[in-house]
């Protein structure tokens, strides 16, 4: 036990390259089965570089042969930076790996339409021109699941001559009452929105969030007010039951099937390395792993939830790709070819 606390330092520097390069030769898939591989494989480094480097340098005197460890120490961390720095400015070198890797790795970051209506108290204007604003609209209101829908559904709106108001935070559920201890103005958006669908600004009300992650005990600094409250179990019948009170009719949209990667990136490190994708996950899985919002939503007062993993996951929720393309742009957001691959389900079930 001394001597792993001799290395202690050693040994936090050198497991952290062997879990990412790791996950990054197997396709960043989980590697839960080569950890305990790694663990052994940190120490032995870890004590090689202890013995060869750490323990070396300590010993010797002070005089020329120190001078010249400092010497060749600012020489490796200079070529170090140097090669960085050329890296960075040349973008990681893309000629290296084929331009459909790279078109993979480039739907990691895309451009999100809609995200400068983030945190607006008054929305943004989706679906008809903001010359018929007059018009009663109907509110999209969630969290930055809200945002994936939105190319989608201002298309649909559109197609059938209707005015839509997107309301969105992320990070912030669409029910009354939530706190985020990291986002203080979640609480501040969602009250704001109470009074407008009181005032009959809202023909109807749609909501949408990444649901799972709001479940009992997932995310401790998203509460509640009331101590002791869930957001799914308890607040989200409550929402919907005050938003029909004032008239409204509201509708659900369910969770996406949710995968334990990034599926962009997964895609470029399967293709780099020739690795197969991971299975899906089947349906039941994904009902089960939602097992909240569903009940939940069974206890609201709306119409049947409009459900995606129907006609996402038929026996499973394999498909990740359309035309090419990453569906996903992360492991749970749909990306704007996601969106719009879905567009005339949006069209056909609402």
């Amino acid at each position: 036990m001394v001597h792993i606390g001799l290395i202690s330092y050693s040994l936090y520097l050198w497991h952290w390259p062997l879990l990412v390069f790791a996950r990054f030769w197997n396709g960043l898939q989980p590697i839960d089965h080569w950890r305990p591989l790694l663990l052994v494989l940190s120490i032995a480094l870890t004590a090689l570089s202890h013995r060869c480097i750490e323990v070396r340098f300590r010993r010797r005197a002070a005089g020329k042969r120190t001078k010249s460890v400092f010497v060749a120490s600012g020489v490796a961390s200079a070529a170090t930076l140097l090669i960085a720095t050329h890296g960075i400015a040349h973008q990681g070198h893309p000629q290296r790996v084929s331009a459909e890797v790279l078109a993979m790795d480039l739907e990691r970051r895309p451009e999100l339409p809609f995200r400068r209506c983030e945190g607006r108290h008054d929305g943004c204007r989706i679906g008809l021109d903001a010359a018929d604003a007059h018009m009663p609209s109907i509110l999209f209101w969630g969290d930055s699941h809200m945002l994936a829908w939105a190319p989608a559904l201002d298309v649909a709106l559109k197609e059938h001559g209707l005015a839509g108001t997107l309301q969105f935070a992320p990070g912030c559920p669409p029910v009354f009452g939530v706190v985020n201890e990291k986002i203080h103005a979640c609480t501040g958006l969602n009250d704001a929105l109470r009074k407008q669908i009181r005032s009959g600004r809202f023909r109807a009300v749609v909501m949408s969030a990444h649901w799972s992650t709001y479940a009992k005990g997932r995310t401790p600094h998203v509460r509640m007010e009331s101590d002791g409250e869930s957001v799914l179990s308890d607040a989200l019948p409550r929402s919907v039951s005050t938003i029909r009170k004032s008239g409204v009719p509201v509708y659900l949209m369910g969770p996406l099937p949710v995968y334990p990667v990034d599926i962009p990136a997964m895609r470029t490190a399967s293709a780099m390395r020739r690795k197969a994708l991971p299975s899906p996950q089947t349906r039941a899985e994904h009902v089960r792993n939602h097992e909240e919002f569903f009940r939940a939503a069974r206890r609201s007062p709306t119409t049947a939830p409009f459900d995606p993993s129907e006609w996402m996951c038929r026996a499973d929720c394999a498909v990740v790709t359309h035309d090419g393309h990453s569906i996903y742009r992360d492991s749970h957001h749909l990306s704007l070819a996601g969106a719009m691959e879905y567009l005339p389900q949006i069209g056909h079930d609402r």
